[in-house]
């Protein structure tokens, strides 16, 4: 057993980057037919290379582990010539958690402000439908960071008319932007495009699903990755997953594409 697999039953929390992935081989070899086939051959590929180059032996915290890939972000363009978004997929709604992510894709980029960040919520996050109660308190640190200068504009995605009008009112910063999955929403209610055309509201598309790593496909990641039991395996959850891109303004090249996810356990299981 590797000094790897024997750390991984020890921590609780591991933050895995795999820095720029637009150049990877093997995303050029056998392209992702979606975005979670996308982040899968990330995650795969960023734990193996972490291994390869021992991180996870040289790391002292045993209970927070760091996996990054060995890359760097590209940097031929200035920061004015850059557009950068994020999509922020939640699983959760802890307010703790939910700041690391903003924090870690501002280190990973090396830059002082995102253009965009977008909000993926959950379909029933804690367990319940989603309301706007769940939504208010991470929009509100989305709120803080703009104030700060830190994000430009905020923007959520697949959140129907009702629940957006109700945040669009209930928001200082207004959410900009609404992307609509066109493969569960094949024509853009009228209603939709009213309320959007009347308060300069963006409606655009996308084809992320919901889901952009279920529980059952992470858990299978680590467990191959690490060679645990199913019963180990089985108590790994994503806590959030972080998309950025860069693109070159004018061009429309992205020259930067890469993810962060912060997965913890739930030891509860093994207690039970």
């Amino acid at each position: 057993m590797s000094v790897s697999e024997e750390r991984i039953p020890l921590a609780e929390i591991i933050t895995i980057d795999t820095g720029n992935i637009i150049n990877w081989a093997n995303m050029k070899r056998k392209v992702p037919t979606s975005s979670t086939d996308e982040i899968r051959v990330s995650i795969d590929t960023t734990l193996s290379a972490c291994q390869k180059e021992a991180d996870l032996e040289r790391q002292r915290d045993l209970r927070q582990l760091v996996c990054c890939y060995p890359n760097k972000i590209p940097s031929q363009e200035t920061r004015e010539e850059q557009k950068i978004t994020v999509k922020l997929f939640t699983f959760n709604t802890e307010v703790e958690i939910f700041k690391e992510a903003i924090q870690k894709a501002l280190k990973q980029l090396s830059v002082t402000m995102i253009d965009t960040v977008l909000l993926s919520m959950p379909d029933e996050p804690d367990d319940e439908n989603l309301t706007i109660d769940h939504v208010k308190p991470l929009w509100e640190i989305l709120e803080g960071y703009v104030a700060q200068g830190t994000i430009g504009n905020l923007g959520v995605s697949d959140v129907d008319l009702p629940l957006f009008v109700e945040l669009y009112n209930w928001a200082e910063v207004k959410p900009m932007i609404n992307q609509l999955n066109l493969a569960t929403c094949c024509v853009i209610p009228p209603e939709m495009k009213d309320f959007a055309k009347e308060n300069n509201v963006q409606l655009l598309t996308h084809a992320d699903p919901r889901n952009i790593l279920p529980v059952e496909v992470f858990q299978e990641i680590v467990s191959n990755q690490f060679s645990l039991r199913d019963a180990a395996g089985a108590t790994w959850y994503p806590s959030w997953v972080v998309r950025y891109t860069s693109i070159v303004k004018n061009r429309a090249i992205v020259r930067c594409k890469g993810y962060i996810v912060r997965a913890q356990r739930n030891l509860s299981i093994i207690d039970g």
